[in-house]
């Protein structure tokens, strides 16, 4: 349900956080920034969003350097309307039942994005639909979940409809 009390089909995309700059070996992990692939990449997972006409309404991302630049990155790179960014800290590092719990509180909207990490959104992926992928950085997975509203979130219910990684996208742009 929306928040205006409509039903709707949930949409979920799940993306992990683009490449990150390991150079500083003091930094600790949570400020990690992107390193310049990871913005590259960011710009192509932006490109195949707007190609494929993507309607996101809405994206939730852990606080962690490198997954808010790039969903901000999403955000910024999305037209006409950028949809709604929140950040929630549990997301760093979360688990599939902590992904659940904030996809549940946040959704509002019928499509939305998570950007997150690794192994938490690869067991998340799998927990909800039964699929075995590995998520590279930048990796972007597409779920038709079969529910009506986000509180039904259900254990492999739903179906992993695509997914694109830049490696992929690079081969199909030459």
């Amino acid at each position: 349900m929306d928040e205006k009390g409509r039903y709707f089909l949930p949409k979920l995309y799940v993306l992990r956080h683009a490449k990150s700059d390991w150079s500083d070996p003091d930094l600790i992990d949570f400020h990690r920034p992107l390193n310049s692939r990871g913005r590259k990449d960011t710009l192509l997972i932006v490109h195949a969003l707007q190609s494929m006409d993507i309607p996101l309404k809405q994206v939730i991302s852990s606080p962690a350097l490198r997954a808010l630049t790039t969903a901000q990155s999403i955000v910024e790179g999305l037209k006409p309307k950028p949809p709604i960014l929140q950040a929630d800290e549990r997301l760093y590092h979360a688990d599939p039942t902590t992904l659940n719990t904030v996809l549940v509180e946040h959704g509002t909207t019928e499509s939305v994005l998570v950007v997150g990490h690794n192994p938490g959104l690869e067991e998340w992926i799998e927990w909800l639909c039964g699929a075995i992928i590995k998520l590279p950085p930048a990796g972007l997975a597409a779920l038709d979940l079969g529910i009506n509203k986000w509180s039904k979130l259900d254990n492999r219910k739903g179906e992993l409809q695509w997914f694109i990684n830049p490696k992929l996208l690079k081969k199909m742009t030459r």
